[in-house]
């Protein structure tokens, strides 16, 4: 039945419209009628034409002949657009649009709709929230929430933007709405049809729609209740939201005086309560209309707010953020805090227990040399034991070639030589053997005085036979007046080996060169140099020099300075090595000296 109500209703509009739109031709010329233009804001509520405009301006027409009304049926866009460009004189529209016209581009008041059951035509709009009666799961507005809504249009200002309002003042928000929304756009099944039916929990309908369905038979009193029910407001029709001024008639800017006069007249002369269709009056309340508009945030009705305004607005959000920025702020401090003290802590920590690692490592590195040096002595000492039986076997038989010659009673010089070079090769290994041996029992040294030019030529003439000294070149400055007190086999094995090293150290270069020499130092110290010209030695490579058992030959045991340092410290003195500035090494051998009177070699 409700649709069929519907379809009636459009039908009667869509004839009304034909006949507004068109112009019948009397006996008045065209060409002298004065031309009256409005704009009528999109709608697709047949109860307007019905009710309100088409008899407004039927009325219009009748009362001035010689006046010519051209209505336009315009969206907001094309309505502001009109108005800007001063193509029309008077406007129809909803009172909140009427609102930012006024505000925005002059707009003036003329008459307002006012429904025959209201007793104030600023209490004439509102929307009715209906559901079935029966439905026990509605009935509050916060049971919305999530139910399916029916409504008209989402352009439509009585019976969508008003209950948006309401609901918004239980903070429903039209998304979480439009989401359950069923829009029928003046369609069949209308919105009461919808609820009715269950296809719909909830709809909104312009106030007063409800009774008129009612008293035409198409529903029962039965059928709905309405939520939120609101009265005392001077309207009969049943309502659950506030009430607003209704369609408005306004002037614009463009009109002239004298059309606004008689239209204003002939408009509230229609106010007439025998009439069965709606009348204009003046209304004069239009805050609430603004708010509302404000309120849900429709464009072109927000207005920018202040900064006092927007801080205002939002002063508890800004002593929320305020509060949270404080203890965020604290919270960074605090944790800095923490975080240095920590860092500080774990850096100690890491500090000492790379101190220990290295205090560890050092201490299993010479625990290693410690055992290597204890392997090394026994292999010496077995070494020595076991080689004094050969090199005095080597001896028997140099002397005895020797005699065999005697005998035979033949000379010859060459070999006469090469036994006399085996023999003192023989007791050199001899008297090295012994020194060895002489470790392992820990006898007490004897010491002489003796002249380090000596020293070093012995080294150098033993070093001579050595493969090691081909392609090298000596360069001596070393006085005979410089004496020592110590061992002189001892101190030559330092040579050699020092000898020795800077050989290596120089085989990769095309010219081979060592230079020795020996100075006084303090009046009671000698210092003899070796200086080689070989690569330049790294911090680590400098730092195994000092440590025995450590070296930098791939074929090395890190026995050789280690037993120098360990003779030259036996010898009172110290060995030092340092790098030279652009190429190779310099070692110093740092020894006492012995006065003149001393020296007996």
């Amino acid at each position: 039945m409700g649709q069929r109500f519907v379809l009636v209703l459009k039908s009667l509009s869509v004839i009304l419209l034909f006949l507004i739109a068109f112009e019948v031709k009397g006996n008045v010329d065209l060409s002298e009628k004065e031309t009256i233009r409005i704009g009528l804001l999109t709608t697709q509520d047949p109860n307007f034409f019905i009710d309100t405009f088409g008899p407004t301006i039927a009325d219009l027409r009748r009362k001035f002949r010689n006046t010519r009304f051209v209505t336009q049926e315009l969206s907001l866009d094309s309505l502001i657009s009109e108005i800007k460009q001063n193509q029309l004189d008077f406007v129809i529209v909803p009172s909140g649009v009427y609102a930012f016209l006024e505000r925005t581009y002059g707009a003036k008041l003329v008459a307002s709709r006012a429904r025959k059951e209201a007793q104030d035509c600023n209490y004439s709009a509102g929307a009715a929230i209906i559901a079935r009666k029966k439905d026990k799961k509605i009935s509050s507005l916060e049971d919305l929430k999530g139910a399916k809504i029916a409504a008209s249009s989402p352009d439509n200002f009585d019976d969508w933007q008003i209950p948006l309002g309401e609901l918004k003042k239980i903070n429903i928000r039209e998304e979480e709405l439009r989401k359950h929304t069923i829009f029928t756009n003046f369609e069949i099944p209308d919105v009461a049809t919808l609820v009715a039916t269950g296809h719909a929990d909830v709809g909104f309908l312009p106030v007063c729609e409800l009774e008129q369905l009612m008293a035409m038979g198409f529903f029962s009193p039965d059928t709905f209740k309405v939520i939120n029910k609101k009265d005392n407001d001077g309207l009969s029709c049943v309502h659950s939201t506030d009430l607003f001024p209704g369609i408005v008639f306004a002037a614009l800017p463009t009109a002239k005086s004298t059309d606004v006069k008689k239209l204003t007249m002939a408009l509230l002369s229609m106010s007439s309560k025998k009439s069965n269709n709606n009348v204009w009056e003046v209304a004069n309340k239009f805050d609430g209309v603004t708010k509302l508009y404000e309120s849900l945030g429709i464009k072109p009705f927000v207005r920018d707010l202040s900064w006092k305004e927007f801080f205002l607005k939002n002063a508890y959000y800004f002593a929320v953020l305020l509060l949270c920025i404080f203890f965020l702020i604290v919270h960074v401090l605090r944790t800095e805090v923490l975080v240095k003290k920590k860092t500080a802590q774990l850096r100690d920590a890491l500090a000492k227990k790379m101190e220990l690692e290295k205090q560890s490592k050092e201490a299993q590195e010479k625990l290693l040399q410690l055992e290597r040096g204890g392997v090394v002595s026994q292999m010496s000492a077995m070494f020595a034991h076991e080689v004094r039986q050969p090199v005095e076997t080597l001896l028997n038989y140099a002397e005895g070639l020797r005699y065999y010659l005697a005998t035979l009673g033949k000379e010859d010089k060459i070999v006469g030589e090469a036994i006399d070079a085996i023999s003192i090769e023989a007791k050199r290994v001899s008297q090295i053997v012994g020194r060895v041996r002489s470790y392992v029992r820990t006898n007490k040294r004897t010491r002489q005085p003796c002249r380090i030019s000596e020293i070093i030529n012995s080294a150098l003439k033993t070093f001579s036979h050595s493969p090691k000294s081909i392609n090298v070149k000596f360069s001596l400055e070393v006085p005979s007046d410089l004496v020592v007190e110590g061992d002189p086999l001892e101190l030559e094995l330092v040579f050699i080996n020092l000898f020795r090293n800077a050989s290596d150290a120089m085989k990769e270069q095309q010219e081979k060169r060592i230079v020795v020499t020996a100075e006084k130092r303090g009046g009671d110290k000698v210092a003899c140099i070796v200086e080689d010209f070989g690569p330049k030695l790294t911090a680590v490579e400098l730092d195994n020099l000092n440590h025995p058992m450590k070296t930098t030959k791939k074929d090395g045991l890190g026995l050789g300075l280690g037993l120098c340092n360990h003779i030259v410290l036996a010898h009172g003195g110290h060995l030092d090595f340092e790098p030279k500035e652009k190429c190779g090494l310099r070692a110093e051998i740092v020894l006492p000296l012995v006065s003149e009177k001393e020296a007996l070699c």
